[in-house]
């Protein structure tokens, strides 16, 4: 043994290290040793469940981000065509306007052309009732 020791003390290995061999002298020493290994492995495996699951509440916090960027963007997209709506519904009643003038002109443009045929046909007939009762004139050729 001293041969190793002193091969050892060559290699600057620490004395704990070198007088190991008494370590477990009871079976309390491994339930010891077996615990802290316990302990060590669900410390590790904890810290690793809990970085997994913050992974995944970021994640789903992620994932809720975007869904309500895209229900905003709905709801500015159906903001947007309310208000063309609303918009275009008062263009439409200024368009009924519009052409209920339009109508209103052509009924009255129509009545004065009927009007104004009536005048001509009556004056036609009432011309050719009068040439009718006139005598013919001769006419004078030079």
């Amino acid at each position: 043994m001293r041969q190793i020791e002193k091969y050892l003390s060559y290699i600057h290995i620490p004395y704990c290290i070198l007088h190991t061999a008494n370590m477990f002298s009871t079976s309390q020493d491994i339930l010891f040793l077996t615990i802290a290994v316990c302990v060590a492995f669900f410390t590790l495996f904890s810290c690793w469940g809990l970085f997994y699951m913050m992974s995944a509440i970021r994640n789903v916090y992620k994932i809720t981000k975007d869904f309500k960027d895209i229900f905003k963007k709905i709801e500015e997209t159906i903001d947007a065509l309310k208000s063309k709506i609303h918009e275009s519904a008062s263009y439409l009643v200024l368009f009924g306007e519009v052409m209920k003038k339009v109508m209103d002109v052509a009924h009255t443009f129509g009545e004065r052309h009927r009007e104004k045929r009536e005048a001509e046909e009556n004056f036609r007939e009432k011309d050719a009732s009068d040439i009718k009762k006139s005598k013919p004139r001769k006419i004078k050729v030079k």
